[in-house]
C-alpha cells in the first residue's frame, strides 16, 4: 500500500532555508499541488508511531495476541495490561490507516487536476525522511540548502535566534542535518538545490527541479517574488555581531 504513494518531499537542514520557495514554485505548475507543513507533521507523527510498533513488534513472541487469546477463551486471571491483536493483524491494519489518510491528499490534488502532490518541511529530521523513502520508495526529495550565515541572519529576522547560544544551536542543527542527508538518503531519490544559484541562475536550476519531480511547466515568473512570512515584509536581516560571525565560520569551516 504505502509503497505505491509517490509524494514528493521538500526539505532543508534548518528553517529559513527555501521551502517555501521550492512550494511556490511547484504549485506554479498545473498539475502539481503540494501541501503545507501541517501535513508534513502529520506524516512525521503517523510514520514514527508505525516505525515504534514494527521495533517493538518485530522480534517479539507474539504474547500479547496469546494473552488475548486467553482473555477471548474465558481465562481473565492473569495480568493482562497489554493484550493486543496478532502483531502481523495490528500492523496491516497501522499502514493501511496511514495509506487511506495520505492517498486522501493524493485524490484531493488529482481531484482538481494536479496528478503530483507532496509537502514542505524545513528542519525535517533525516531519520525520519529515511523512514518515509523506505517507506514510500518512489518519493523524491527536493533538499534545498542555503549558506549558514544567510539562514542565521534570516533566523535573526524573524526571532528564530536572540543570543549566540541561540546561534550556536541552529548552527549544530544545520551541520548535522546536512551530513545526515549526504549519509542516509539514496542519491537516486534526491535532488539538492542550492539557494543561491537557485537566485543567480533559476531558468536552469528550475530545468533541473523540473525534469526530477515532472512538476511541469514551472512559472519562472515566481522568482520575482520575495515572500519571507505571512505579512509579505521584507525587512533587511540584521548583521551578525562578532560572536555570532565566529560561530558561522566555525561550522562553515566544518561541513568542508
Amino acid at each position: 500500500m504505502l509503497q505505491s504513494l509517490t509524494p514528493i518531499l521538500i526539505a532543508s537542514p534548518v528553517h529559513r532555508s527555501g521551502t517555501t520557495l521550492l512550494q511556490r514554485l511547484l504549485c506554479s505548475t498545473p498539475n502539481t499541488l503540494i501541501f503545507g507543513e501541517t501535513l508534513a507533521n502529520d506524516m512525521t507523527f503517523y510514520f514514527s508511531m508505525l516505525h515504534n510498533k514494527q521495533m517493538l513488534l518485530g522480534g517479539e513472541d507474539n504474547w500479547r495476541a496469546q494473552q488475548l487469546e486467553k482473555v477471548l477463551n474465558g481465562d481473565v486471571n492473569d495480568w493482562i495490561p497489554d493484550i493486543m491483536p496478532d502483531k502481523d493483524w495490528l500492523l496491516s491494519r497501522s499502514e493501511q490507516t496511514i495509506y487511506e489518510y495520505l492517498k486522501g491528499f493524493a485524490d484531493y490534488a488529482q481531484q482538481h487536476g494536479r496528478p503530483l502532490w507532496g509537502t514542505k518541511l524545513p528542519a525535517w529530521q533525516p531519520g525520519m525522511i529515511r523512514v518515509l523513502l523506505n517507506s514510500m520508495p518512489k518519493s523524491k526529495l527536493l533538499y534545498i540548502v542555503r549558506d549558514l550565515k544567510s539562514c542565521v541572519r534570516s533566523a535573526k529576522l524573524i526571532g528564530y535566534c536572540h543570543t549566540a547560544a541561540d546561534v550556536q544551536q541552529y548552527a549544530q542543527m544545520w551541520l548535522a542535518n546536512l551530513q545526515a542527508i549526504s549519509t542516509y538518503i539514496p542519491k537516486e531519490s534526491l535532488l539538492y538545490i542550492d539557494y543561491q544559484r537557485l537566485c543567480e541562475q533559476p531558468g536552469q536550476v528550475i530545468d533541473e527541479i523540473e525534469n526530477f519531480t515532472d512538476a511541469q511547466p514551472i512559472d519562472r515568473s515566481v522568482m520575482q517574488y520575495r515572500i519571507n512570512n505571512y505579512d509579505r515584509k521584507r525587512d533587511t536581516p540584521p548583521e551578525l555581531n562578532t560572536d555570532e560571525q565566529t560561530i558561522v565560520e566555525r561550522y562553515q569551516a566544518l561541513l568542508t
